[in-house]
Parts: structure tokens; sequence; C-alpha cells
């Protein structure tokens, strides 16, 4: 079972799905619109550790789902669909490396996906051993799952983040 960690950046939300080994996609949770904004207007090392620790936080919960229903992902991929906005560019990478060095069971691989003009989905792996199973598996649910984003009713929902240190306002 794949766990997947999706970022809409467009939004700036997250949501976290299963995909089966036979590709068939759960959705589990997700987060409200701009619940990833805490990293904007701040400097380079504060927008990397925000997102590191938000999306820590979403992986054990995604990880926590699963458990309960008597399952365990095999590997878990965080896919943006794009990197992300008004941060540093290097931030997306120094995220997903961070975030891979972190994770060491399940593997973890970092990725932002993209489509071809015709419309074919591929990753571009940003951190993390090139699983060719799991990406193609993963993207195989990802058009199910993009239609699904769309639906909130098929996810549970989320409340914002508390009120922890790391993403009050910087002033």
């Amino acid at each position: 079972m794949l766990l997947l960690i999706l970022t809409e950046t467009a939004s700036l939300r997250w949501f976290v799905a299963s995909v089966t080994r036979n590709g068939v996609a759960f959705p589990l949770l997700a987060s409200a619109e701009r619940d990833l904004a805490g990293y904007l207007d701040r400097e380079i090392d504060e927008q990397v550790s925000f997102l590191r620790h938000r999306y820590c936080g979403v992986l054990q919960r995604g990880s926590d789902r699963i458990w309960g229903r008597q399952q365990k992902a095999s590997n878990v991929l965080l896919i943006a669909d794009a990197p992300f906005p008004s941060a540093f560019p290097e931030v997306t990478q120094r995220v997903a490396q961070n975030l891979v060095d972190w994770v060491s069971r399940p593997p973890l691989i970092s990725a932002v996906a993209a489509a071809d003009p015709d419309g074919v989905l591929s990753l571009q792996v940003l951190a993390g051993e090139d699983d060719p199973a799991a990406v193609e598996l993963a993207l195989s649910a990802l058009p199910t799952l993009k239609q699904q984003m769309t639906q909130d009713s098929l996810w549970e929902q989320v409340p914002p983040a508390g009120n922890c240190k790391s993403e009050q306002t910087v002033s």
C-alpha cells in the first residue's frame, strides 16, 4: 500500500490518500485551504522549517489513519503539483530532501507532478530513491485522486493547525 501526501500549491492545501497494490485509491484526509500558508513571508530557513514540521505532522496523521485500518504503507510519496509559490527557489528541494532524510521506513519519495501537452502525467523525483513500481502505482491513481480532491465530502477534513510558535506570524 502507498501512502500519498498530495500538495495543491494554488490553494496551499494538502491531501492524504492510500493506494492499494491493485491501484484502488482511498481519500483519507484533507487540510483547510491555506493550511500551508505559514511559510509565506519568512526567511528561507523558516520556510523550510515550517513546511518540514507541517509535513511531518501530516505524515503522522496519514500513517495513523491507515494503521487504524490495520494497514501499513510500503512507500510514502509526497507529491506537489508545482514548486511552492512565493518561496525561495530552493525551498521545494530542501523540504523534499529534509523529509527523505528524516523518514527511513517506509521509504519516502518526494516529487513534483507535471503533465505534458497531451496530458500524460509524470513525476520529477526531487529526493528519495526512485522506486519505479511505486511511482507507476501513484501515477495510475493521480487522475482519480485529482477529481476527488474537488469533493470535500470524500475526505476527512482536518481543522487548521494549532498555535505552535513556528506557525505564528513573523514580525
